[in-house]
């Protein structure tokens, strides 16, 4: 449980000061010119997703053997090459249609983030490895306290967008360099023999899993981000500007307990016996204890949301109407998340993509609705949560009896009730 909490704090600390950033600016630039910034952080996630969180799922085993180092030093010129070339070219592209060319500039520093994620592959899969949470999650703050330094004033700027981006590429910059130097000093770094090079024994095998991987997460971005992207396309900005407000703040700390959570799980499914039923405990133990604490989330972002509009304005009542709703949907992420490294293990990726391609549906279902009621959107996009959680379920019912769920669908169903009431009063008040 220790380890979680370091591993909770170093993804929730980058995504606080991004909240506290981004609240900020939104109350200083508008809907619509946030809906600018809500567009370039879709190609950020997109690109992170196909390299940063794909590459992660094999970090771990990968700095364990002459062969994944190989792998992972061809990684880091393709990860950067890949993602520079991607954030320069969205950004081209949205300077030609819907943004001002000033304002695209003003995005530019997102370019930055993509070759400090290459830079941090190694030294933090060897940190991890060693079950170094507490160092992690100590560098992770201390690059974002800088990054919020540098960014608190470009807010105050003509071009107040630089400040988010800004905040995004120097703590990302700021944190590769810090955990390289940590990493150096680490004495457990040296590869070692272990019973994945049975398996994985050339640099060319660890790219098919790269490939297989980097599908999966593409996948589960372009199914997490369906409904924003089409809303993009569908509503405008002003309506995307709201309705990624609202997913932001009730999903920035719960996601980053997700992903905390996972990061400790990884390695300890990969490190169990052979023995199904012993991985799938033990990632049934790490769901009961994700639930708890994402309890001690879902209560603070309710209290947010009733002060969203005091702080705020009118403009923004509807993306706090819906935060309790979208809060909502990081319990069945939350299950989600902590079933793919089993998914990875059994080798059932492409099981589990079934239930991606699902909610890449629902999400374009959802977006249809955004014009019409974003009420209506946001308990699509739980459902959608739902689906994919449960598809994952079953896949896996031979490792995890489904009945080993009753926690999840227990605080999910209260957890809904309050929801709704919440939703509900802030439509009243306001």
């Amino acid at each position: 449980m220790i380890a979680t909490i370091w591993a909770f704090s170093e993804r929730l600390t980058p995504r606080l000061a991004s909240a506290a950033i981004s609240v900020i600016f939104a109350a200083i630039a508008g809907p619509e010119v946030y809906g600018y910034y809500a567009a370039v952080l879709l190609v950020y996630l997109g690109v992170q997703a196909a390299t940063d969180s794909a590459v992660r799922q094999l970090a771990v085993s990968a700095v364990q053997s002459e062969s994944g180092l190989a792998f992972l030093r061809r990684y880091r010129l393709f990860a950067a090459a890949a993602g520079l070339i991607t954030c320069t070219v969205a950004l081209a592209v949205f300077a030609c249609t819907f943004m001002p060319p000033a304002d695209a500039v003003a995005l530019a520093p997102v370019i930055l983030a993509p070759i400090a994620w290459s830079l941090a592959a190694v030294p933090l899969a060897r940190l991890q490895l060693a079950g170094e949470w507490r160092a992690i999650a100590t560098i992770q703050a201390a690059s974002t306290i800088g990054s919020c330094l540098v960014a608190a004033p470009l807010l105050l700027t003509p071009f107040p967008l630089i400040a988010p981006v800004s905040q995004i590429a120097v703590s990302e910059l700021a944190f590769a360099a810090i955990i390289k130097v940590r990493a150096r000093r680490q004495t457990s770094s040296t590869p070692v023999a272990t019973a994945l090079d049975a398996v994985q024994t050339t640099t060319s095998s660890y790219w098919v899993d790269f490939r297989r991987a980097a599908q999966y997460s593409a996948l589960s971005w372009l199914q997490g981000q369906s409904d924003r992207l089409a809303i993009s396309l569908i509503a405008g900005p002003s309506v995307l500007g709201r309705y990624s407000l609202a997913v932001s703040l009730s999903r920035n700390v719960s996601d980053a307990l997700s992903i905390g959570v996972v990061n400790v799980l990884r390695p300890q499914v990969f490190g169990t016996t052979t023995d199904l039923r012993a991985a799938g405990e033990l990632t049934s133990r790490t769901i009961r204890r994700g639930v708890v604490l994402s309890l001690g989330v879902f209560i603070p972002t309710l209290g947010l949301s009733f002060a969203l509009p005091l702080i705020l304005g009118a403009e923004w009542v509807v993306a706090a109407t819906l935060v309790p709703m979208l809060a909502l949907s990081a319990l069945p992420s939350l299950v989600a998340w902590c079933l793919t490294p089993l998914l990875v293990r059994t080798g059932r990726m492409r099981v589990g993509s079934i239930g991606k391609v699902v909610g890449l549906l629902l999400g374009l279902l959802a977006a249809i609705a955004a014009p019409t009621s974003l009420e209506m959107t946001a308990w699509l996009i739980v459902l959608r949560e739902v689906i994919v959680a449960t598809i994952s379920a079953i896949a896996l019912r031979q490792a995890i009896p489904l009945k080993g769920y009753s926690a999840p669908i227990l605080c999910l169903l209260a957890c809904a009730a309050i929801s709704l009431t919440s939703s509900a009063t802030i439509g009243i008040l306001h």
